[in-house]
């Protein structure tokens, strides 16, 4: 009994032993630089945290590698990132011009744009007057000049703890310049090689500052022509379709049965009459499938309305846009502890765009 008392006592020396060596040698062995971690505090979370930390980390995104880059607008900034691969509504889909006009959303991890919170100096911005796909509210990106964006910073992982269900994606901050080195003007332009859609960008900044306060200013005015299908050739018609069965006018006037489900024949006579419209493009025209039953065949005729196949020609692939933002930041220090800000933010924004036909009864 006193043998194996003595062996575990010999046994717990010899760990303390080891212990204390491990913390000399920890002690004598310098630190090297290459361990060394720069601390970059983040305002896009209340918590304070260097940008390694924790199991999401945090992408920063300056206005060097934003000018580096060649992007035109902060949603092409956006659009860069891979968490940013949710669905989203541009000038372009056709939904995007039924519910929210002249918007662009971010979307990180695919949860919808409700659930990514977007901030504007560590505040959040007013919601776009109209609803994502006419449900939830969300931020317009394009909203802020892109020449007032001194960093973005973006969490990718859930900050709903801290934020609240909108951030259960994560959160974006754009943190504004807080003073002007003089006055910016970049003006972009350009067009198309085959022609259509040309496109002008200008963004401003500039600012003032006096003792402890700061005013910076800045504004991004974008003039978007469209591009129509007319313009190319492969879309100014039906008949490019690549399917038999698509290769069809479109249905311009058209009469239906609606006990039989069938169309009912306008006749010749009726599209002449209404040829002028649509560019002269509406003519007498057919739809395999949708006219009366023949026994001999024991299908579907076809059925008959007054249609066009240019009038596609008319939906645009690029919308037309119009729009002019401004922001501006005002900041007064009185002191290290007291400090007054404000933010001031206007848009406005038009945008045109059609899917095809011009008319349709």
């Amino acid at each position: 009994m006193m043998k194996m008392h003595l062996l575990r006592a010999s046994a717990l020396a010899g760990a303390a032993g080891l212990m204390i060596t491990g913390q000399a040698l920890a002690q004598t062995t310098p630190q090297t630089d290459e361990n060394a971690v720069e601390a970059l505090v983040v305002t896009g979370s209340r918590i304070p945290r260097i940008a390694t930390e924790g199991p999401a980390p945090v992408t920063v995104i300056t206005s060097e590698n934003i000018k580096a880059a060649g992007f035109n607008s902060v949603p092409d900034v956006l659009r860069s990132l891979s968490q940013n691969g949710g669905e989203t509504q541009t000038q372009q889909s056709s939904s995007g011009a039924d519910w929210t006009p002249g918007a662009q959303q971010v979307d990180l991890r695919g949860l919808g744009p409700n659930h990514t919170l977007v901030l504007v100096n560590g505040r959040r911005i007013a919601d776009f007057p109209l609803p994502f796909n006419g449900k939830s509210a969300f931020t317009d990106t394009s909203s802020i000049p892109l020449g007032m964006i001194d960093r973005i910073e973006v969490l990718s992982g859930s900050a709903s703890a801290v934020y609240g269900s909108d951030a259960i994606s994560g959160v974006v901050n754009f943190n504004l310049k807080k003073k002007a080195d003089g006055t910016i003007v970049d003006v972009t332009f350009g067009g198309l090689e085959h022609g259509g859609a040309s496109s002008q960008r200008v963004n401003v900044s500039s600012g003032f500052s006096k003792g402890d306060f700061d005013l910076v200013i800045g504004g991004e005015f974008v003039n978007q022509k469209p591009l129509w299908a007319y313009d190319r050739d492969i879309q100014d018609s039906t008949k490019d379709a690549p399917t038999a069965r698509a290769r069809i006018a479109r249905r311009d006037f058209l009469r239906m049965d609606p006990d039989a489900e069938e169309y009912v024949d306008p006749g010749k006579a009726t599209c002449a009459t209404l040829s002028k419209l649509n560019g002269g493009s509406v003519e007498y025209a057919s739809r395999p499938g949708w006219g009366a039953y023949d026994a001999d065949l024991d299908d579907y005729g076809p059925g008959y309305y007054c249609g066009s196949y240019s009038s596609i020609g008319y939906g645009t692939i690029i919308s037309e846009r119009k729009s002019a933002n401004v922001v501006a930041s005002l900041n007064y220090a009185k002191t290290d502890d007291l400090a007054f800000f404000a933010d001031i933010s206007a848009g406005y924004s038009r945008t045109r765009q059609f899917q095809d036909v011009l008319n349709w009864e």
